[in-house]
């Protein structure tokens, strides 16, 4: 899975709304946090920041 380069702080929470990627590979549910209130770090899939994402959606626009 594409992922942004820089790693982010989360704190695990089973049903959050956002996704990272640890660094085993495993993606896991988890809020983002900052430093100070991480339990752990790992990336945020592409998917989640790209500002183009909506065109490579079923049903999106290709431009």
């Amino acid at each position: 899975m594409p992922c942004d380069p820089t790693p982010v702080y989360y704190k695990a929470a089973p049903g959050g709304k956002d996704k990272i990627v640890t660094t085993r590979g495993e993606v896991v549910s988890c809020e983002i946090v900052p430093g100070g209130e991480a339990t752990d770090a790992g990336y945020r899939p592409h998917w989640a920041t790209c500002p183009q994402a909506g065109q490579f959606k079923r049903g999106g626009t290709v431009r």
